[in-house]
């Protein structure tokens, strides 16, 4: 991002009105998490072409991942007012229609969570929420308040695995995952989270043991018998790797 950054400023300096430009940076600003900036740039395009339907939602959009859904919606409403007969109208609406639905539910977790302090569920659900959105450290946050109140509940310690690994943090990760599968020994999806992170750290047979127990506490787990596959490939052990792509062929997955 910073290379492709360094590019478009330098397209910029070169073309000051090339809205294009502004946007590809705002763009990459957004990805980013720098949506102060990301939306400074989709003002510019804005006031290079006002009439510029996309750049209301895109900027839009920014304002929705910046949670500032009111502002995110009046973009939305200037994006189909200049675009009435657009074929990308459609878009435009389904945005505006999700980004209230994801306001209003906001809002509800929240009061929820202000009113019901001392109840898990709460923090639990605004936790995958937050997780849906693509916002791993708030998730992280609310499932440790939830853990706090529950210890020791595997569904929120697998939950909050899989957020530190959207995080990067694979040895959390690994420790929420087998807590997890103390507390509920026969946690299938937990067993094949830990097999991928030991597949991706190089233990292969340890990765094969984590996954063998996936399939056996669900024997249709066919993303289970694919990865096992994979790693007994690494083991040059063909006959089993067939066999166990032939079982996740069976149940449908077919990559």
């Amino acid at each position: 991002y910073d290379r492709a950054i360094a590019n478009y400023d330098e397209a910029i300096r070169l073309d000051p009105q090339s809205a294009l430009a502004h946007t590809k940076r705002g763009a990459a600003y957004a990805d980013q998490g720098e949506y102060d900036r990301a939306i400074a740039n989709f003002d510019e395009v804005i006031r290079l072409d006002p009439q510029d339907a996309h750049a209301y939602y895109n900027r839009g959009v920014v304002h929705y991942g910046a949670d500032e859904f009111g502002l995110a919606i009046a973009d939305m409403d200037d994006a189909i007012r200049l675009e009435p007969d657009n074929d990308m109208l459609q878009m435009f609406r389904a945005a505006r229609d999700e980004i209230d639905r994801m306001a209003e539910q906001r809002a509800d977790l929240d009061l929820e969570v202000s009113e019901n302090p001392d109840d898990p569920d709460v923090w639990h659900l605004r936790g995958i929420s937050y997780f849906d959105r693509e916002e791993y450290q708030r998730a992280v946050d609310d499932f440790t308040a939830a853990l706090e109140l529950a210890p020791d509940t595997a569904d929120i310690l697998y939950d909050r695995g899989q957020a530190w690994e959207m995080l990067g943090d694979a040895e959390r990760a690994m420790t929420d995952y087998g807590h997890a599968v103390i507390g509920k020994p026969d946690f299938a999806e937990a067993y094949y989270a830990l097999g991928l992170i030991r597949f991706r750290q190089g233990d292969i047979q340890q990765a094969i043991a984590d996954l063998t127990l996936a399939i056996t506490y669900r024997s249709d787990y066919a993303l289970a018998y694919q990865r096992r596959g994979i790693c007994h490939l690494r083991f040059e052990d063909r006959e089993q790797a067939q066999a166990d792509f032939r079982m996740a062929r069976e149940m449908g997955y077919n990559p």
